[in-house]
């Protein structure tokens, strides 16, 4: 991410002079003719795009115009006839729409022919409590129809300047954001992605607005992108809005004609300054003896060092608390509320957490992070927004240990999968650092199989699983969504529709600090083809990649599977007599660059007996973009492994 600064102000301000943009209706037979040589799978083309924002000269709101000509060039592309207008609204204003056009064009007789929305076919929809959406359904819209929208948009918020997305859903063939902007605003400006601009011109405006005897400057913020290819979420990303190319605007500083300074982006030690005293937060830390002295005083009276006092404190407020499924760094019940009901928000939980661990003596701070699918934050300068989570860090005997105490299958240590994304900010009682969210542990397992062929082809025998780590915390979580373990059997069964699976046994389910193994037993009918008399047998009964998750030739951000993985399989298949394998299948020996990971497949026959050993390791939880296509060609061999047979033939 790029961030500039551009000193600007806000007031009124006339429009723009106006050689922006493009006209509306100005259709050509050329608009139907256009490709996108670089995505033909494209369902969809931008044409065109542009949008300008300024303060209205009348009432002193933003202004936002947005102008956009489609393509519709498959049938899933369709569906942006149904086109929708997102509206903020807050406690005391809202966004309003002020001015909509669209239509759809069809080339007949030679010529555009245009169908126009009327008035009564716009609707609005109520969201939720911050969200109106305008829908409507543009008509006449077919493969082959160009589609236009203009709309007008005005807003109240004035500080929050607003940004502009170049990259999306569609390529797009242009694309271009003009942004005018009075002198006195201290603006930073992000841009992100990894796609170059085609224009990025700064313009000083002279007088843009007058108050009273006061004149002001404004900047002129051209913006500007060409052939730009679709976003293609892949696998394994964390949130879109951290890679897709975008411009984002954030008010720091407001500088007033009488020499007054407002300071809207303040720096991490007043950020710490204003947690620290925040009810919500802060003075939830303060609350540990009111709320837990007896139940501690019973758990601590044993003596303890400070390592096994925290993970006592750990495990009891992750067994008291019911987390409710909500994200904030802000505490909603208050502590002494949640911890009365036994349930609350990750903030609720997690600051009783750090305030039981302070009370009990142990070096405990809150950790503010956004999550996964929130996005990366911003680490330039503090913009509390960014932030949507709280966990603890506790600091024993000079190692630090990271602490989520909502979900009741992770051992002390172990953060879940939605935590891990790039840094947090740990607040001590005085000053505040970033830490890293990483996690020492693996996606790990081990499956064992002791297999028997039958003389009429059937395969039978027992697998062991054995899941640790990351893993077998998975693992728990998902044998909780299921009412019983024999519902989670049931389903079991249903997955594998050709192999019959009994006898399910599953140990330490709730020993959360110990491998979780499962134990049962199939039968497998043979596959045999017809008049052949051969027998296959797929040895890749489970966890097997069936696809490639990386399409894409190239990708422009990291692969974040979370946790390094280690996946290993050992398997032992005892043939009769009249049965032949026809062939052992090939050694696969691959290894990444700079031990970044590797594939590892044998196979052997002694006797009667066929061995089959392989593994897996990816040993980096996050690879960079240069290294995706090792990844890709990595992933081809395992899904061609994955789908290899073992052919037996069966003799005189």
């Amino acid at each position: 991410m790029k961030t500039l600064h551009f000193v600007l102000l806000i007031l009124s301000i006339p429009a723009f002079s106006q050689n922006d943009g493009f006209q509306y209706g100005q259709i050509t037979q050329q608009d139907f003719q256009i490709q996108f040589e670089q995505d033909t799978s494209a369902a969809c083309l931008v044409l065109n795009e542009f949008g300008e924002a300024h303060i209205s000269t009348e009432n002193g709101k933003l202004l936002f115009e947005y102008h956009v000509k489609y393509r519709v060039l498959k049938p899933e592309g369709l569906k942006i006839a149904n086109y929708e207008i997102p509206l903020y609204k807050g406690e005391r204003d809202k966004e309003i729409l002020i001015s909509l056009k669209a239509s759809s064009y069809n080339f007949e007789n030679g010529y555009p022919m245009e169908t126009s929305l009327a008035y009564k076919d716009i609707f609005t929809r109520n969201e939720d409590k911050y969200w109106d959406v305008k829908a409507f359904a543009i008509p006449n819209v077919k493969v082959g129809s160009i589609v236009e929208v203009l709309y007008t948009l005005e807003s109240p918020y004035i500080y929050k300047f607003r940004g502009w997305e170049f990259q999306g859903e569609y390529p797009k063939i242009a694309s271009e954001y003009w942004a005018l902007i009075p002198a006195n605003y201290n603006y930073n400006v992000a841009l992100k992605g990894s796609l170059p601009l085609a224009v990025n011109d700064t313009k000083l405006v002279r007088d843009c607005f007058t108050i009273g005897a006061n004149r002001a400057d404004c900047t002129l913020l051209k913006l500007r992108m060409l052939n730009i290819p679709a976003f293609v979420e892949e696998e394994f990303m964390t949130a879109k809005s951290n890679f897709s190319s975008s411009v984002n605007f954030e008010l720091s500083e407001i500088r007033y004609f009488d020499g007054r300074v407002d300071r809207i982006t303040i720096g991490w030690k007043d950020v710490g300054d204003e947690l620290r005293k925040e009810s919500r937060f802060g003075g939830q830390l303060r609350r540990g003896k009111d709320i837990l002295d007896k139940h501690l005083d019973l758990m601590l009276n044993e003596k303890h060092d400070d390592l096994a006092k925290a993970q006592q404190i750990y495990n009891f407020i992750k067994d008291w608390y019911t987390w409710d499924g909500k994200y904030s760094k802000y505490s909603e019940l208050g502590i002494k509320k949640a911890f009365d009901l036994k349930k609350g928000n990750v903030a609720d939980i997690n600051l009783s957490l750090v305030a039981a661990l302070r009370y009990a003596g142990i070096n405990a701070d809150p950790v503010i992070l956004s999550t996964r699918n929130n996005g990366a934050p911003i680490e330039l300068y503090p913009v509390l927004s960014d932030y949507n989570y709280v966990i603890a860090g506790v600091e024993v005997n000079g190692t630090r240990f990271l602490l989520d105490a909502t979900d009741k299958f992770r051992p002390f240590g172990l953060l879940p999968l939605r935590c891990l994304n790039g840094k947090g900010r740990l607040f001590s009682e005085k000053e505040s650092s970033f830490v890293d969210l990483v996690s020492n542990a693996r996606d790990k397992n081990t499956t064992i199989a002791d297999l028997e062929l039958l003389p009429d082809g059937t395969m039978k025998g027992k697998i062991s699983i054995v899941r640790a780590s990351a893993s077998a915390a998975m693992q728990r979580q998902k044998l909780a969504t299921f009412a019983s373990h024999d519902e989670y059997f049931q389903a079991l069964r249903k997955q594998w529709d050709r192999i019959q699976v009994d006898n399910y046994v599953i140990e330490n389910v709730d020993d959360i600090n110990e491998n979780l193994r499962e134990t049962f037993e199939i039968y497998s009918e043979n596959d045999q083809t017809s008049n052949t008399g051969l027998l296959l047998f797929n040895p890749f009964l489970i966890g097997s990649w069936k696809k490639n998750p990386f399409k894409s030739k190239t990708r422009t951000y990291p692969v974040d599977f979370g946790y390094p993985i280690d996946e290993t399989l050992i398997i032992s298949i005892t043939i009769p007599e009249k049965i032949k394998l026809d062939n052992l299948p090939v050694p696969v020996r691959l290894s990444m660059p700079d031990g970044g990971g590797r594939l590892l497949f044998d196979a052997t026959q002694v006797g009667n007996k066929v061995n089959l050993s392989y593994n897996l390791v990816l040993s980096k939880n996050v690879y960079s973009p240069q290294e995706y296509h090792y990844l890709k060609e990595l992933f081809d061999r395992i899904v061609h492994l994955h789908q290899t047979d073992l052919v037996f033939t069966k003799q005189p």
